[in-house]
């Protein structure tokens, strides 16, 4: 267990990373001149969510997680999506607050239900392994890991990849394995490309075929709703059918 949480944790923070806690933060960090920490405290004082979820990021940058949880409580007073994510992760670290992965899923799943991407795959990973919760449930944990997928999670698109590929919660489907894996992939999820490379090599060209084409329609369905370019297949030598050995014994 501990090995899947530090793997876990370490996804859930590279998900921070890469979407944002929330607009609070991509405000806080777009400015060009940063306010001070003394600007920023100060108006964290005064009830800013922003300011507070600030602070509390600056907070634990230095280490101090107790103060962290403080503010990132303040910010959850407002129900801040983004506060209720980081008290997740900090309950799921035991930083600044004794581990709990059940008060972890506690806070995931109300930001979860806000739509916060991160925290609906982190809650999917806590289905899936069976931490914080009753037991491991699978169908549960794809549900929340679908969530995350839909908005472009790469993390949670290569799990729903996992899933659909081995049958998890769900009946196999490589052709929509292959699908999942492709779109992590385009996102520059090097993991997900080895997986997809690896499905690929198993079609026939046929196979192949029908897997690609659920990708491509996917993304331009996706596109079709958003003011962003669908992503592109990516790039895969053109599978070959079997080569018949040339043996003795063998009529052509």
């Amino acid at each position: 267990m501990v090995d899947s949480f530090i793997k876990f944790a370490r996804a859930g923070l590279l998900a921070l990373l890469l979407g944002g806690v929330s607009s609070s933060f991509v405000l806080a960090q777009a400015q060009p001149e940063p306010p001070s920490f003394e600007e920023v405290l100060a108006r964290a004082q005064q009830g800013e969510v922003i300011m507070q979820l600030t602070v509390g990021r600056m907070y634990e940058e230095r280490g101090s997680y107790t103060n962290a949880v403080r503010w990132y409580q303040e910010a959850v007073k407002a129900g801040d999506a983004g506060g209720q994510f980081k008290l997740g992760m900090l309950h799921a670290q035991g930083a600044g607050v004794p581990r709990d992965m059940a008060a972890a899923v506690k806070w995931f799943e109300q930001s979860a239900q806000q739509g916060f991407a991160a925290a609906q795959y982190n809650l999917g990973v806590c289905w899936e392994k069976g931490l914080g919760t009753t037991n491991r449930n699978y169908a549960e944990a794809l549900k929340w890991y679908r969530l995350a997928a839909e908005q472009n999670d790469a993390f949670a698109q290569k799990a729903m990849g996992v899933f659909y590929e081995k049958g998890m919660g769900v009946k196999a489907d490589l052709a929509e394995a292959y699908k999942w894996y492709a779109l992590a992939s385009a996102a520059g999820f090097s993991e997900s490309e080895i997986l997809r490379k690896n499905l690929a090599a198993k079609f026939k060209p046929e196979e192949l075929a029908a897997a690609q084409k659920r990708f491509t329609d996917y993304a331009a369905a996706k596109a079709a709703n958003s003011a962003t370019p669908p992503p592109r297949l990516p790039v895969e030598a053109t599978a070959k059918p079997p080569t018949k050995a040339k043996t003795k014994d063998f009529l052509d």
